[in-house]
């Protein structure tokens, strides 16, 4: 991408929000069949807004926080999409996917991928793998969540932090 394309992109802004220009490709993707908290992880992926924080006294949006509570469910396919799309990557904000209080199902599978935005995952219940295998990831953030198949990322390269807070596999 080009100094062009980005100025492009923030000057579009102006007349279409990237949210909603993230919300078009998704729909485009996945035939119009975007769940309600796919739509709210392509809105927090594209801005620059914090996610709520992690620690237990804080105030979270859910209310008060039990990890045996269900989740909206994001797809896994969903995510390795907008990680990789090539239309969705310039879209993508800086802070990169973010994902707050939803169940992943399937396996992400990311293996031998190149240029992955960072994740941060925070009070997800991750339901498949996630397989990272010889990719290369700006950052790891997960926080507060359970893996119950775990993760495979042998050769993972990570430009970035990499955190496991008070998760469980």
């Amino acid at each position: 991408m080009t100094w062009f394309d980005r100025f492009l992109i923030r000057r579009s802004e102006q007349v279409w929000p990237v949210s909603e220009m993230l919300v078009q490709l998704g729909r485009r993707r996945f035939d119009g069949m975007l769940k309600p908290a796919e739509l709210r992880v392509l809105s927090d992926t594209a801005r620059s807004l914090e996610l709520p924080s992690p620690e237990p006294t804080a105030p979270c949006p859910e209310g008060h926080y039990d990890e045996s509570t269900p989740r909206p469910e994001v797809r896994a396919a969903f995510l390795c999409w907008l990680a990789t799309d090539l239309e969705a990557r310039p879209l993508v904000h800086a802070k990169g996917l973010r994902i707050y209080s939803s169940t992943i199902t399937g396996d992400l599978d990311l293996g031998k991928q190149v240029q992955i935005p960072s994740f941060d995952f925070r009070r997800c219940t991750v339901t498949g793998r996630i397989l990272l295998e010889g990719s290369e990831i700006r950052g790891i953030n997960i926080t507060d969540c359970s893996m119950s198949k775990g993760m495979k990322a042998n050769g993972l390269v990570v430009h970035g932090p990499v955190i496991f807070k008070t998760y469980k596999l």
